[in-house]
């Protein structure tokens, strides 16, 4: 054997020894994983609608409507889906608001008229948990008499709430309008945005758990980083996107008030690092520019600061804000309502 074929077969040998201490490692990390799994934080699950089952056909501020979602319980880490059996149902009233059953509201002297997104329609929950419905009850609660008319709409921003706010202005006669601005209806991102793993492949991440656990961990450390320092760089205030839905919010404030119906936001947190304060810096940004174009601006972006970000969110793959969440703003707004 020549020394040629020697030093190839010591390559060949040292390759394939690399390759089988790779596939022992891989080895070990799986079987660790699968004896040892982790807590929901590893749960990866990109759309929410590969599991979540709509019955029904969702139609938008159609009086008396109605559909519901069935969530798979297995995903239920908080119990909060169980005495439903999964199911969540979405009811309109008689003008096209979302309400407790296809049934008529009774409608108080004293109306408010709801804009907002997900956050606000309540995305995931039952009615009676969402702050708008909460709201309304503790005032109910307190002798004071309040219709809150929710027309919100899911993936929606502040331009498109104007033309809905120019749509149902007339349904209902109105003394106020509360908005529930969320900051991707100003700076547009996906309500999941920071939870969405690029690298989370469906297949390979539910049939490979150490697949899941390494690109899991890649998330975590660059892509979630990355995102979250281009949310919070100043650029978010130059873009077209911002100034058009900050354009759009003061032409809202502008019809409200030629209505006799004063705007009033509530700006809400984003559901991502709850106990660290991240961003603070956004939120006082946009409270600052909301209130020097004259608009009242109620701050709830604090309101769940110290809290475990997955503790709030609906599911451990959705960070919209969970009845617990919703809550804490019901009881935060209260003060402004009495």
């Amino acid at each position: 054997m020549n020394d040629g074929e020697s030093s190839g077969r010591r390559r060949l040998a040292n390759i394939l020894l690399m390759l089988a201490s790779l596939a022992f490692c891989f080895l070990v990390l799986e079987v660790a994983c699968r004896f040892f799994p982790s807590d929901v934080d590893a749960v990866q699950l990109n759309d929410p609608y590969r599991v979540i089952r709509t019955v029904g056909r969702p139609k938008r501020f159609s009086p008396l409507h109605s559909y519901r979602e069935r969530v798979p319980l297995e995903y239920d880490h908080q119990g909060y889906y169980a005495p439903s059996r999964g199911v969540v149902h979405y009811h309109a009233n008689q003008l096209g608001a979302r309400w407790v059953e296809a049934a008529e509201q009774p409608l108080a002297a004293r109306r408010v008229l709801v804009l907002g997104d997900s956050f606000t329609y309540g995305h995931g929950l039952h009615c009676e948990d969402t702050f708008v419905c909460l709201l309304q009850a503790m005032l109910a609660g307190e002798k004071l008499p309040v219709t809150f008319l929710n027309f919100a709409q899911r993936g929606t921003n502040v331009k498109r709430n104007l033309v809905n706010y120019e749509e149902v202005r007339g349904r209902a006669g109105h003394r106020e309008v509360l908005y529930g601005l969320n900051i991707n209806d100003l700076a547009w991102f996906p309500a999941s945005h920071f939870v969405t793993n690029p690298l989370a492949l469906p297949w390979l991440s539910e049939h490979w758990q150490g697949y899941a656990f390494i690109s899991g961990r890649i998330h975590r450390w660059l892509i979630r980083r990355q995102r979250i320092t281009r949310l919070l760089s100043p650029e978010v205030f130059e873009s077209e996107a911002f100034a058009a839905n900050l354009d759009a919010l003061v032409r809202l404030d502008r019809a409200a008030s030629s209505h006799g119906a004063p705007l009033r936001v509530a700006l809400l947190p984003i559901m991502v690092d709850l106990d660290k304060g991240t961003f603070h810096p956004l939120y006082d940004g946009i409270r600052e520019r909301i209130e020097a174009e004259g608009i009242t601006c109620i701050d709830l972006t604090r309101s769940l600061d110290g809290r475990r970000d997955r503790d709030c969110w609906i599911l451990p793959f959705d960070q919209h804000p969970n009845a617990e969440a919703n809550l804490v703003f019901a009881e935060q707004l209260l003060e402004h309502y009495r």
